[in-house]
């Protein structure tokens, strides 16, 4: 039986503070939200914290030059439920045979909450 990854929740993780904030600044040309996005085992209470940055393409430009690690860029998104569904959508195609291995999988795109403070493998 595989472990399937689960979005639980999303919260603001930066000058942002809600989704009504986060829906207003992707109407602008220009916008960056940090995300604290709450991910757990699909059919199972809790969950670990995982940290990303989405910003659109727009902000991209007017940077001109962007180090990033674990970000979403956007384009063409003018609600906050599509971004979010489909992070979730992503989200929810990532298993394994055990926590560990989603975990490994998870890191790949988001910054996990104790990414300093444990290793696992790969």
């Amino acid at each position: 039986m595989f472990t399937v990854a689960e979005l639980k929740r999303i919260d603001f993780n930066g000058p942002i503070f809600n989704r009504d904030e986060a829906q207003l600044a992707i109407l602008n040309s220009t916008y960056f939200i940090s995300l604290c996005l709450s991910i757990g085992e699909k059919g199972k209470e809790g969950a670990d914290y995982f940290y990303v940055d989405i910003f659109n393409t727009n902000w991209i430009k007017e940077k001109k030059i962007v180090l990033g690690n674990n970000s979403i860029i956007l384009d063409d998104f003018d609600d906050f439920d599509d971004i979010e569904n489909s992070i979730a959508e992503l989200i929810n195609t990532i298993y394994g045979n055990s926590w560990d291995e989603v975990l490994i999988k998870l890191r790949k795109y988001f910054d996990w909450e104790y990414e300093k403070l444990k290793t696992l493998g790969k």
